[in-house]
């Protein structure tokens, strides 16, 4: 795997003032406690089981996240590729 041990999570307030196309908030209750972020032109809420809460042994917690990974990269790509589907056809015509 990969270490993220280092890693931290930033605040959206350290992205106040930059413009997003679209901001995509993915955990099961981020679509009540996420606070509106006035520069993103297009707001999506596509929840997820939030691992953290996953129990059993550390292989069965494991494979919840891997589900997870694996069930968001699924979702987000297709709603990008739907994204993309539109512009490009919104182009076309």
């Amino acid at each position: 795997g990969i270490d993220i041990s280092h890693h931290k999570s930033q605040h959206v307030d350290e992205f106040k003032n930059e413009h997003f196309d679209i901001v995509i908030t993915v955990c099961d209750h981020a679509e009540n406690v996420c606070p509106v972020i006035p520069n993103a032109t297009e707001t999506v809420h596509i929840p997820f089981f939030d691992p953290i809460a996953a129990t059993g042994t550390p292989e069965e917690i494991l494979a919840e996240y891997r589900r997870v990974r694996d069930q968001i990269r699924k979702e987000i790509g297709a709603f990008l590729r739907e994204k993309l589907r539109n512009i490009t056809n919104n182009h076309i015509t």
